[in-house]
Order: C-alpha cells, then structure tokens, then sequence
C-alpha cells in the first residue's frame, strides 16, 4: 500500500494545506486573519479536506484494498496504476468513488481540527505563555494538534475502512456502519487503533507544520 498511500499524500497533503489560506481569506471578508473566529477556522479547514479528498478517493480506495489482502495480491494489485485500471474497469468510474462519504467525513473532519487547532493554538501559545516564533513553539503546537486531528478523525478512519472493504453489503453506508459499530461493539470500538493512527498522523503534522513555517520565515 505505499505507493497509493504516496500518491494519496501527494494530491491530499498538498491540497489541504494549500487551499486552507486562501480559504481562509475569503471568509474573513476583509477582517484581520488573527480576528477570524474559531468555527470559520473549522469551516476553513473542513472545505479544504473536502476539495482535497474529493482528488485523493481513488487512491484511498486502492490503498485500502492492497493492504487488506492477507495472502498475495492479485497481479492487477500488485502497483498503483493497474489496480486503478481494474476497478475502473470492472466497476465503472464510481467504483473508484466508493465509500466517499465515509472518505469525506474523515477527511474533512481531520483537516478541520488539525487546521484550526494549530492556528487558533498558536497565538495563545505567543501572548500568554511567551512564546517566540520560532521552531520549539512550532513543534509543540504540531504535536497538540496531531492529537486532536486524530481523536477527532479516529472515527470516521475506522468506519471508512470498514467500508470500503466491505464486499458482502454489510454495511448500507457510513451513518449505518456508525450505528452498527457502536451497537455491536460499544462506543470504544470507533477509536480503535488510535494509537497506531495517531503514531502515523502524529509525526506527519509535526514534519508539515515545521516545514512550513520555516519556510515562511525564510521566504515570507
């Protein structure tokens, strides 16, 4: 599953973060950005990992498919582009776009509180505690933020992928596979794998955040 999950970060990563800003300018209508209140923030990044994952779909979908096999793959998966082929092939266009709801949510979702948490952390950080910007507080408000994108997101991780495998129909969509989880298996059972997730998002938030605001610093 690395290459799809490359290719994912690729077209997701670089499109939610890039489109947060601009975003962000155009629902502040002309108000300073440090102004703009906490649920535009969240809006700000909900939009963004929405456009974003609206891209990405096809490789999550392959990327999920590839890992969950527990004996060999079939050739056609054994690389990115074939196993695309195949589904475009034998299930149409909206093949690829299968479990897009559950994709949705999650992504928008994480995109959201990642977003908005480092921004709106960042300056408390600064006038309350004295922070300076620079790289320890960068880093530490990455890590803050890495935890709660993947609390929040944990959820919709878990049913998205129980989704998009789901080859028997079990499942009549995202809000059903919610209600059959949570029945089924207690409420706990929506953040399994929270520490794996958080170990995979984690580290990435802190390389993204970091890199961009050094590269802000330096170039403006």
């Amino acid at each position: 599953g690395l290459e799809p999950a490359l290719w994912r970060q690729a077209s997701y990563g670089s499109l939610r973060y890039g489109l947060y800003g601009p975003i962000k300018d155009a629902l502040s209508l002309g108000s300073a950005k440090k102004d703009l209140p906490l649920h535009y923030k969240i809006l700000a990044g909900g939009l963004s990992g929405t456009v974003a994952q609206g891209f990405a779909n096809p490789c999550d979908l392959v990327k999920i498919r590839m890992i969950g096999f527990k004996e060999a793959p079939p050739v056609e998966y054994r690389w990115f582009l074939t196993a695309l082929a195949d589904v475009y092939r034998k299930e149409g266009f909206q093949g690829l776009y299968r479990g897009m709801l559950a994709n949705l949510g999650r992504a928008s979702s994480l995109a959201a509180a990642e977003m908005a948490s480092y921004d709106s952390i960042k300056p408390i950080m600064q006038s309350r505690y004295g922070f300076e910007d620079g790289l320890p507080l960068h880093a530490s408000i990455a890590v803050c933020s890495g935890f709660i994108a993947t609390f929040v997101a944990n959820p919709f991780d878990v049913c998205k992928s129980r989704v998009m495998r789901d080859a028997k129909g079990q499942y009549r969509g995202l809000v059903d596979c919610f209600v059959q989880s949570v029945t089924n298996e207690g409420v706990t059972s929506l953040w399994k794998g929270f520490i794996p997730s958080w170990a995979r998002v984690g580290p990435r938030v802190v390389i993204n955040f970091v890199t961009m605001e050094q590269l802000r610093m330096r170039f403006g």
